[in-house]
Protein backbone atom coordinates (compact mmCIF):
# COMPACT_ATOMS: atom_id res chain seq x y z
CA UNK A 1 0.00 0.00 0.00
CA UNK A 2 2.95 2.22 0.86
CA UNK A 3 3.84 1.69 -2.95
CA UNK A 4 0.61 2.64 -4.41
CA UNK A 5 0.49 5.96 -1.97
CA UNK A 6 3.83 6.77 -3.13
CA UNK A 7 2.62 6.18 -6.62
CA UNK A 8 0.13 8.86 -6.53
CA UNK A 9 2.29 11.46 -4.86
CA UNK A 10 4.62 11.11 -8.54
CA UNK A 11 1.68 11.29 -9.81
CA UNK A 12 1.02 14.71 -8.72
CA UNK A 13 4.65 16.19 -9.50
CA UNK A 14 5.38 14.33 -12.52
CA UNK A 15 1.36 14.41 -14.27
CA UNK A 16 2.58 13.49 -17.29
CA UNK A 17 5.17 10.77 -16.65
CA UNK A 18 3.30 7.97 -18.60
CA UNK A 19 5.95 5.02 -17.03
CA UNK A 20 4.28 6.49 -14.19
CA UNK A 21 0.42 5.75 -15.08
CA UNK A 22 1.76 2.47 -16.30
CA UNK A 23 3.68 1.53 -13.27
CA UNK A 24 -0.01 2.90 -11.23
CA UNK A 25 -1.46 0.32 -13.19
CA UNK A 26 0.71 -2.33 -11.78
CA UNK A 27 0.64 -1.56 -8.17
CA UNK A 28 -3.51 -1.39 -8.82
CA UNK A 29 -3.05 -4.96 -10.30
CA UNK A 30 -1.45 -6.15 -7.73
CA UNK A 31 -3.32 -5.22 -4.56
CA UNK A 32 -6.56 -6.52 -6.68
CA UNK A 33 -7.71 -2.94 -6.96
CA UNK A 34 -8.78 -2.77 -10.28
CA UNK A 35 -12.02 -3.20 -9.94
CA UNK A 36 -13.04 0.11 -11.29
CA UNK A 37 -12.11 2.48 -14.11
CA UNK A 38 -9.55 5.20 -12.60
CA UNK A 39 -9.76 8.82 -14.48
CA UNK A 40 -6.47 11.41 -13.46
CA UNK A 41 -6.51 14.68 -15.17
CA UNK A 42 -2.96 16.33 -15.05
CA UNK A 43 -1.86 13.69 -12.42
CA UNK A 44 -5.22 13.99 -9.68
CA UNK A 45 -7.79 11.44 -9.23
CA UNK A 46 -11.15 12.21 -9.98
CA UNK A 47 -14.28 11.30 -8.15
CA UNK A 48 -17.38 10.60 -9.75
CA UNK A 49 -20.79 10.36 -8.62
CA UNK A 50 -21.78 7.79 -11.83
CA UNK A 51 -18.37 5.46 -12.02
CA UNK A 52 -17.10 5.23 -15.47
CA UNK A 53 -17.71 2.44 -17.88
CA UNK A 54 -16.33 0.84 -21.07
CA UNK A 55 -18.85 0.34 -23.68
CA UNK A 56 -17.71 -1.28 -27.25
CA UNK A 57 -13.48 -0.94 -26.05
CA UNK A 58 -14.68 2.85 -25.51
CA UNK A 59 -14.55 4.38 -21.61
CA UNK A 60 -17.67 6.45 -20.74
CA UNK A 61 -17.27 8.96 -17.53
CA UNK A 62 -19.37 12.23 -16.28
CA UNK A 63 -18.73 14.66 -18.31
CA UNK A 64 -19.26 17.51 -15.46
CA UNK A 65 -16.04 16.41 -13.22
CA UNK A 66 -13.72 15.85 -16.72
CA UNK A 67 -14.98 19.27 -17.47
CA UNK A 68 -13.67 21.43 -14.43
CA UNK A 69 -10.56 19.52 -13.86
CA UNK A 70 -10.10 20.29 -17.81
CA UNK A 71 -11.37 23.78 -16.99
CA UNK A 72 -13.98 23.71 -19.49
CA UNK A 73 -17.31 25.34 -19.43
CA UNK A 74 -19.89 23.05 -19.73
CA UNK A 75 -23.79 23.92 -21.46
CA UNK A 76 -26.50 21.60 -20.90
CA UNK A 77 -29.47 21.64 -23.29
CA UNK A 78 -32.14 19.55 -21.60
CA UNK A 79 -35.14 20.43 -24.78
CA UNK A 80 -32.28 18.73 -27.06
CA UNK A 81 -30.41 16.63 -24.94
CA UNK A 82 -27.65 18.54 -25.78
CA UNK A 83 -24.22 19.02 -24.01
CA UNK A 84 -21.63 21.80 -25.12
CA UNK A 85 -17.95 21.85 -23.89
CA UNK A 86 -15.29 24.79 -24.56
CA UNK A 87 -12.06 25.77 -24.24
CA UNK A 88 -12.08 28.96 -25.30
CA UNK A 89 -10.34 28.09 -27.84
CA UNK A 90 -12.60 25.18 -29.17
CA UNK A 91 -15.54 24.05 -29.06
CA UNK A 92 -17.76 20.66 -28.88
CA UNK A 93 -21.34 19.42 -28.83
CA UNK A 94 -22.53 16.16 -27.88
CA UNK A 95 -26.01 14.63 -28.14
CA UNK A 96 -27.60 11.93 -25.78
CA UNK A 97 -27.78 9.18 -28.24
CA UNK A 98 -25.93 10.44 -31.66
CA UNK A 99 -23.49 9.15 -32.61
CA UNK A 100 -21.70 12.17 -34.21
CA UNK A 101 -20.21 15.20 -32.62
CA UNK A 102 -19.84 18.33 -34.31
CA UNK A 103 -16.14 20.06 -33.17
CA UNK A 104 -15.36 23.95 -34.09
CA UNK A 105 -18.74 23.42 -36.69
CA UNK A 106 -17.11 19.63 -38.33
CA UNK A 107 -19.52 16.77 -37.80
CA UNK A 108 -17.53 14.04 -35.92
CA UNK A 109 -18.41 10.63 -36.08
CA UNK A 110 -17.99 9.28 -32.36
CA UNK A 111 -17.79 5.36 -31.92
CA UNK A 112 -19.77 5.00 -28.82
CA UNK A 113 -22.65 7.87 -28.61
CA UNK A 114 -23.14 9.77 -24.92
CA UNK A 115 -25.70 8.56 -22.51
CA UNK A 116 -27.52 9.57 -19.51
CA UNK A 117 -26.99 7.17 -16.23
CA UNK A 118 -28.73 8.18 -12.65
CA UNK A 119 -29.12 11.95 -14.34
CA UNK A 120 -25.37 12.00 -15.15
CA UNK A 121 -23.95 12.80 -18.73
CA UNK A 122 -21.53 10.31 -19.86
CA UNK A 123 -19.22 10.61 -22.84
CA UNK A 124 -16.77 9.34 -24.60
CA UNK A 125 -13.76 10.41 -22.67
CA UNK A 126 -10.81 9.76 -25.19
CA UNK A 127 -13.10 11.89 -27.97
CA UNK A 128 -13.91 14.90 -26.05
CA UNK A 129 -10.76 15.08 -24.05
CA UNK A 130 -8.67 14.94 -27.57
CA UNK A 131 -11.48 17.46 -29.33
CA UNK A 132 -10.35 20.10 -26.73
CA UNK A 133 -6.64 19.94 -26.58
CA UNK A 134 -6.02 17.44 -24.09
CA UNK A 135 -3.69 13.85 -24.38
CA UNK A 136 -5.31 10.33 -23.48
CA UNK A 137 -3.59 7.10 -22.05
CA UNK A 138 -5.37 3.98 -21.38
CA UNK A 139 -3.69 2.05 -19.16
CA UNK A 140 -5.25 -1.32 -18.82
CA UNK A 141 -3.35 -2.71 -16.16
CA UNK A 142 -5.59 -1.05 -13.32
CA UNK A 143 -7.51 0.54 -15.68
CA UNK A 144 -6.23 3.99 -15.32
CA UNK A 145 -7.42 6.61 -17.99
CA UNK A 146 -4.63 9.35 -17.30
CA UNK A 147 -5.59 13.59 -19.14
CA UNK A 148 -3.30 15.45 -19.71
CA UNK A 149 -3.38 19.03 -20.97
CA UNK A 150 -0.56 20.66 -22.80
Amino acid sequence: MAALAAQKQLLQSAPKDREAYQKLGRLLKETGAEDSIRVYVNGKPLTFEVTPKIENGRTLAPIRAIAEALGLTVDWNEKTREVTLSNGDKTATLQIGEPKANVDGQTVTLDVPPTVEQGRTLVPLRFVSEALGADVQWVPEGQVVAVTTP
